[in-house]
């Protein structure tokens, strides 16, 4: 199973229930099991989504075995990476698309 989650095009409001909706569903899930797949097209970056990101990605650690994001292309990819380096996530990758 792939826990598909989609944050394409949404606002930081929105974007924030979907995190909060996100770590209750992660939490029920065996440590080291879930797989991901994260959708963050079109969404605005910036200090508010970087802290969004950093503190759903440190609560997801511990319970996901892989993950996918896509919609990390330009610029954003230097604040992907620097979650990752914040959160010591080193299984998940950035994609350019969904295949």
């Amino acid at each position: 199973m792939i826990l598909n989650f989609d944050f394409s095009e949404l606002n930081h409001d929105d974007a924030r229930q979907v995190c909060e909706y996100v770590k209750d569903m992660i939490s029920r899930m065996p440590k080291g099991s879930a797989l991901t797949l994260v959708n963050v097209s079109n969404m605005k970056y910036d200090s508010s989504f970087r802290a969004l990101t950093n503190d759903l990605s440190a609560h997801n650690k511990p319970y996901v075995l892989a993950g996918a994001v896509i919609g990390v292309d330009g610029w954003k990819k230097l604040i992907f990476w620097a979650t990752l380096k914040v959160t010591g996530r080193n299984n998940l990758k950035a994609f350019d698309d969904i295949e």
